[in-house]
């Protein structure tokens, strides 16, 4: 298992929810959510997620959520790191929009 996959599984087990609840509430308010399928991919380590689902998920919601799609995106995007400040989520936005 990698550290992607070990990210995936910690917040599925510490949130007690299913394969099918875990996609559901990460996708909820999503236009493109994500599939059971997806996230036991993720966990079996056959994939990472795409940075784009990550971002929109980190703009998106305020709760375990956002902490979650931001520890995804430190490891499937190392240079997230400089955008961990105050303004993070504003530059997120901007790259997020421009599609950099």
């Amino acid at each position: 298992m990698n550290e992607f996959s070990e990210i995936v599984k910690r917040y599925r087990m510490n949130q007690q929810l299913s394969l099918r609840k875990f996609a559901a509430q990460l996708g909820e308010e999503l236009k493109n959510g994500v599939s059971h399928q997806t996230i036991k991919d993720w966990e079996d380590g056959e994939y990472a997620g795409h940075v784009y689902f990550f971002l929109a998920v980190a703009m998106r919601y305020k709760d375990w959520r956002r902490d979650f799609a931001f520890e995804c995106l430190s490891v499937i995007y190392p240079e997230f790191d400089q955008y961990a400040g105050d303004n993070g989520l504003e530059i997120l936005k901007e790259f997020y929009e421009n599609g950099k």
